[in-house]
């Protein structure tokens, strides 16, 4: 699997529970950590979005053909709120309460179910005249990360694959490390499905990271790629 803004095929995911899903779920993970890393040392620009200081950059695609000059958009900004007061918004449940922070979306619905944090959804954007309606289908990876002093570290990323979360607690083989800090990723990876009257089919990845800094502060970094057609 390479993350990009191209759908996959549906009939190409793994049998859930397979050994292949379990590669399928690593390699989804892993490429999330490079592209959050990627993200954090690319130079950065300060903007404000609805009076909200952020950082904003661009990391070179490393796609072939048309997405090849397609970038990967990096956000990053940070908020003075308690993590499990801010996950609740964007990680439970995360894309359902996608509509209360942005604007244009405007219908998502549940396509399937393969386990409670991995799910295909259809969102539907819904924009004024001249710009067409648009939905996405994507799968939708939701990774609750172990505590580490050091989130999104390669050694953040090997202690994760040793106790792979995504898997029944039994079969970790490593242990979360006293005095760290919390963090989570959704990953976003188009997937092929049918046609919705009255939207134009588009493709993005995406990746949103989110990390503890302390009791009251926290940073959330999005790294975003798109294919409009």
């Amino acid at each position: 699997m390479h993350f990009e803004a191209k759908p996959m095929p549906r009939e190409s995911l793994p049998k859930v529970g397979s050994e292949e899903w379990n590669e399928f779920l690593k390699s989804f993970i892993r490429q999330g950590f490079a592209h959050v890393r990627q993200g954090q040392k690319v130079s950065k620009k300060s903007r404000s979005l609805r009076g909200e200081p952020m950082e904003c950059g661009v990391v070179p695609s490393d796609s072939q053909g048309r997405l090849s000059s397609a970038g990967w958009h990096t956000r990053t900004s940070r908020h003075q709120k308690p993590f499990e007061q801010f996950s609740q918004g964007l990680y439970d449940d995360h894309t359902q309460n996608e509509r209360e922070y942005i604007e244009d979306l405007k219908e998502v619905e549940c396509l399937e179910t393969f386990q409670s944090n991995v799910q295909i959804w259809n969102n539907r954007y819904r924009f004024t005249w001249p710009t067409a309606n648009r939905d996405f289908i994507v799968i939708v990876f939701r990774v609750a990360l172990p505590p580490h002093p050091e989130p999104f570290s390669e050694a953040h990323e090997e202690l994760t694959m040793g106790m792979a979360p995504w898997l029944p607690e039994s079969v970790a083989s490593s242990k979360p490390q006293a005095n760290g800090l919390k963090s989570f990723m959704v990953l976003s990876q188009p997937v092929s499905g049918a046609e919705v009257p009255n939207y134009l089919r588009s493709y993005y990845s995406s990746i949103e990271a989110v990390r503890q800094l302390s009791d009251t502060e926290l940073e959330w970094l999005y790294v975003s790629c798109a294919n409009l057609e």
